[in-house]
């Protein structure tokens, strides 16, 4: 999707006319929506002083209309009440509901983190996906060190909230969220033994980290408890290269290797559409910085030829526009119509 204003333009005509017929939810897909598909909405609702799309009870009606069979995101109130009242809203739609939530930094934080899971555990949800680090590693960490601490960090968030997980019987999902790669994740998980902990395996993001989709899915199957359906797009820049969301189906990602990788380990695993609408992202790996956390045998010379080899073959030849440039309601139409795009492809090309 090399975005301009004509294709944009088109792309927000083809919606409207989608809309119009009501083609977009007129049969549900499996596929869920999480929230951060609709980050653009969400801000510029609390700009607005309007509640926010993600609010979780108006998050499973819009995405019962966009034809989607779940959500994934936060808990908008922590009460038994409200727990009913999602619980209630997914068995009238027939749809899923994953939490989206943080693990417990410290001590002080353990009863806040009970509540949280007492109320996902009533509102009928049997995973929370989660991240470890915030950010990403090769922006948040100036030097090995640092990013050390950040995982001794991590390893006592997981044994802090494990206990509470296992005895609510919930599923706590780490994210691969662009800081540890396959064997950093690996480690973690074979360290903590636990049948409460896995992963919500995001088709993409280690690209950031020079591992393909279809690495990442081979080697986080068996722990795979979630997942982030998504398509990519790749270009080279002065300083390494560029990571583009598209909707599903424009990139270079093999979505039905990737899911039946997944789905022969996990038979009942959910995809979630992950698609963020938002400028590319630069992976500048062609800098000190990006460096500054591996050491000499953290990535394999072999992974890294693999990554800029597809750089170079898939890249499109016109640069990638600013989705930052568009207005705001050009920005917040458009996230809607890669979300809706998404849906009719998961349905009628993945069969999902």
């Amino acid at each position: 999707m090399n975005l301009t204003r004509r294709h944009f333009a088109r792309t927000v005509g083809a919606a409207s006319a989608l809309a119009a017929t009501g083609l977009g939810a007129a049969r549900q897909t499996n596929m869920g929506v999480g929230s951060a598909s609709y980050h653009l909405r969400s801000r510029y609702d609390r700009q607005a002083n309007k509640p926010p799309l993600t609010e979780t009870l108006t998050f499973l009606d819009y995405g019962h209309e966009l034809g989607a069979g779940g959500v994934q995101c936060g808990v908008s109130e922590i009460s038994n009440s409200y727990a009913r009242k999602i619980q209630s809203k997914c068995e009238e739609y027939g749809m899923y509901f994953e939490a989206s939530g943080s693990l417990p930094n410290d001590d002080t934080e353990i009863d806040q983190f009970k509540d949280f899971c007492k109320t996902v555990r009533n509102s009928g949800a049997k995973v929370i996906r989660t991240v470890l680090f915030p950010g990403r590693r090769y922006e948040n960490h100036a030097s090995k060190e640092t990013f050390e601490q950040a995982e001794k960090q991590a390893w006592r968030k997981l044994t802090l909230a494990e206990p509470t997980l296992r005895k609510m019987g919930l599923k706590a999902a780490i994210e691969n969220h662009k800081n540890l790669r396959i064997p950093d994740m690996l480690s973690l998980l074979k360290r903590l033994q636990s049948e409460y902990v896995g992963v919500t395996v995001d088709f993409g993001n280690n690209y950031t980290l020079m591992e393909d989709p279809i690495q990442v899915a081979e080697a986080f199957a068996p722990y795979a408890y979630s997942s982030h359906i998504k398509d990519h797009q790749l270009q080279e820049y002065e300083d390494g290269f560029r990571l583009l969301d598209v909707p599903l189906g424009e990139g270079i990602v093999d979505l039905k290797q990737v899911i039946n990788i997944l789905r022969g380990a996990q038979p009942s695993i959910k995809f979630t559409l992950e698609t963020m609408t938002r400028d590319a992202l630069d992976v500048p790996w062609l800098t000190e910085r990006y460096w500054a956390t591996f050491g000499p045998d953290d990535l394999a010379g072999r992974d890294l030829a693999h990554t800029v080899m597809t750089v170079k073959a898939t890249q499109p030849k016109e640069p990638f526009a600013k989705i930052s440039a568009l207005s705001k309601e050009e920005q917040i139409r458009l996230e809607d119509d890669n979300v809706r795009k998404g849906i009719i492809h998961a349905r009628d090309v993945l069969g999902l």
